[in-house]
């Protein structure tokens, strides 16, 4: 087999991959990644220390830190939407049962300013 014929056929290859890639909305594309970066990708857990010089597990760590923070921005958008489209009483209860729920939080108690007057004003301590 001709070097040629090799050529076309890595070429249309390569071809098919790309447009393949552009009907999925996908892109290829290369990243330099230097020492502390992989260093990074083991301490987060997304790269094993064996496979640190290994091409194909640092393009899997890579992808996992991008599914990662994708879901992150998703979960966050959809926590957005949620607020929004939340009335005002609905977030009032909503935030009063985050207080209620959060261990350092303490329900309000009301004091008075002379403990012996009944008819004074009440206030909230917090």
């Amino acid at each position: 087999m001709s070097t040629t014929a090799t050529a076309s056929r890595s070429s249309a290859e390569r071809t098919r991959r790309h447009r393949e890639r552009r009907r999925e909305g996908t892109r290829c594309v290369t990243v330099d990644i230097n020492q502390s970066e992989r260093d990074a990708l083991v301490a987060r857990g997304y790269l094993s220390e064996e496979e640190r010089t290994n091409g194909a597990a640092i393009k899997k760590a890579i992808e996992g830190v991008l599914s990662d923070l994708v879901f992150e921005l998703q979960s966050e958008t959809a926590e957005h939407t949620d607020i929004i489209s939340q009335t005002p009483n609905d977030l009032v209860t909503a935030t009063l049962h985050k207080l209620a729920v959060c261990k350092r939080a303490r329900p309000p108690r009301l004091l008075r300013d002379a403990p012996d007057d009944p008819a004074a004003p009440s206030r909230i301590q917090a």
